[in-house]
C-alpha cells in the first residue's frame, strides 16, 4: 500500500516509524527495492525508518528523538520558515494537542501518546507525518517548494507530496 500510494501521489520519499508494525513496512520496502535494483530498475523512491524512541543527537537537552524532531519542528514555526495548508483543521488542531516537559534531568520531553489519550487526546497521526517527514531538521520548505504531510492508514507512514495553488 505504501510503494503504490508513493507512485500514485507522485511521493519520491516515505518516513515510517518502525516502532511497531512500522518495523515490517519498512523492511518490506527494502525487499521490494532491492528486488527493482536487482532487476536493473531504479526505484525512484526511499524509505527510511525512523525510530523516534532511540536517543536524541542532542542527549544533554533531549529525551529522545521524538521530543528533538518535534522540538525543531517548533523551532521553524517559530521562524516561519515552515507553513501548512489553512485549510487543515485537523493538522492545526493536532499541532496544538502537543505537549512538553523536563525531566528531572532537565531534558525536554514530549508527552507520550498514552498520557495525551488519557486527557482525551487523539494520537495525532497528521501531526507525526510532519514531524516524521524525511529531513525535517535539514529541508527547509523554500528548497522542497509547497508540501504537506500525508499519512496512509495506521501503520504511520509519511512522506511530503507537492502542491500547487
Amino acid at each position: 500500500l505504501l510503494l503504490a500510494t508513493l507512485r500514485e501521489v507522485g511521493a519520491w520519499r516515505a518516513s515510517v516509524d518502525v516502532i511497531g508494525i512500522g518495523r515490517g513496512v519498512v523492511d518490506r520496502a527494502a525487499e521490494v527495492r532491492r528486488e527493482e535494483v536487482n532487476a536493473g530498475r531504479a526505484p525512484g523512491w526511499v524509505v527510511d525508518g525512523v525510530n523516534v524512541g532511540a536517543a536524541a543527537e542532542d542527549g544533554g537537552t533531549y529525551e529522545n528523538l521524538r521530543a528533538e524532531r518535534w522540538w525543531k519542528v517548533r523551532e521553524r514555526f517559530e521562524a516561519g520558515t515552515i507553513d501548512i495548508d489553512p485549510l487543515d483543521e485537523d493538522l492545526a488542531a493536532e499541532l496544538a494537542s502537543i505537549r512538553f516537559d523536563r525531566t528531572s534531568r532537565g531534558r525536554l520531553k514530549i508527552e507520550s501518546k498514552k498520557e495525551a489519550m488519557a486527557r482525551g487526546v487523539r494520537s495525532p497521526n497528521r501531526a507525526d507525518a510532519l514531524m516524521l517527514a524525511p529531513d525535517v531538521d535539514v529541508v527547509t520548505l523554500s528548497s522542497i517548494g509547497n508540501a504537506a504531510p500525508v499519512s496512509v492508514g495506521e501503520g504511520e507512514s509519511y512522506w511530503w507530496r507537492s502542491w500547487s495553488g
